[in-house]
């Protein structure tokens, strides 16, 4: 069966119902196949152990803390020229710290 766009989004509980029952159920744009409708199903398959034997390899320290801080704890040394920043909505007026304080 194939529905356009319109029709679909009007109609969809009862094209998930006709999905469920087996029906194909095409949805079109612009009189082109755009989207199939199809159940959810969840997969049945017993999990398989070791899928990712030799793929993955973990360090064996992984876990112990280091004595040296990350990278994202260390602080940054702060850099510019100390030039006065200009504020956006100011009109083009330099702001320090007279004009931030409002005085």
């Amino acid at each position: 069966m194939q529905v356009n766009m319109h029709e679909a989004k009007s109609q969809l509980s009862r094209l998930g119902e006709l999905a469920w029952q087996g029906e194909e159920v095409v949805i079109t744009k612009a009189g082109k196949p755009y989207l199939a409708l199809s159940p959810y199903r969840s997969p049945t398959g017993k999990r398989k152990f070791g899928q990712w034997k030799g793929k993955v390899w973990i360090a064996p320290d992984f876990d112990e803390t280091s004595s040296k801080p990350s990278r994202a704890s260390t602080p940054r040394p702060r850099t510019g020229s100390g030039r006065r920043r200009r504020d956006p909505h100011a009109g083009g007026q330099a702001l320090n710290a007279a004009t931030r304080a409002g005085g």
